[in-house]
């Protein structure tokens, strides 16, 4: 609590020298929410500078692509709920080993097709946009009815759960 509440009133964070898997590294301790956090950080030697060809060129960008670019992004903005973002590799890990356990036989699957050529990037962003039909109001209130049918599956089942719990202890 004293490197939390010293951190905090100082305003700055604490670098320090971790090791993990039998390996040095850098990090920083940061106080969020009263906890102290530790962030890994790389060794200079391990950032690599940018070497694009495009760097050095002179692209010009109109106003209109960046006031689009600006409203997509404005459009797409939203709250961050660390919740709603899930580990999809660590699901599909665990329904695998489950797959296997039950004894059921592993297909492999065929490879993704290549996309052939990029997208033109302002072409995108306009398209977007053209799509974004739905006002940021009706994408909350979808949010929040799918949230209450799942609070109302969650409590059903508990309910139910609890029902055949009394009907097997008579």
């Amino acid at each position: 609590m004293l490197l939390s509440e010293a951190l905090q009133r100082s305003g700055r964070v604490a670098v320090v020298k971790i090791a993990l898997r039998q390996r040095e590294t850098l990090g920083v301790l940061r106080i969020r929410d009263q906890v102290v956090v530790l962030e890994t950080m790389l060794w200079p030697d391990e950032i690599r500078r940018p070497e694009f060809p495009f760097l050095h060129q002179d692209i010009d960008v109109s106003e209109t692509e960046l006031h689009e670019a600006v409203a997509l992004i404005e459009s797409l903005s939203e709250k961050f709920v660390p919740a709603r973002y899930t580990d999809s590799y660590r699901s599909a890990l665990q329904a695998l080993v489950r797959s296997k356990i039950d004894g059921n036989e592993l297909v492999q699957p065929a490879a993704a097709s290549q996309l052939e050529g990029a997208a033109d990037l302002l072409s995108a962003l306009r398209t977007t946009l053209a799509d974004k039909r739905v006002p940021r109001q009706r994408v909350e209130e979808a949010r929040a009815a799918e949230t209450a049918a799942e609070t109302a599956s969650a409590t059903a089942k508990k309910a139910a759960r609890k029902k055949r719990a009394t009907t097997k202890s008579r």
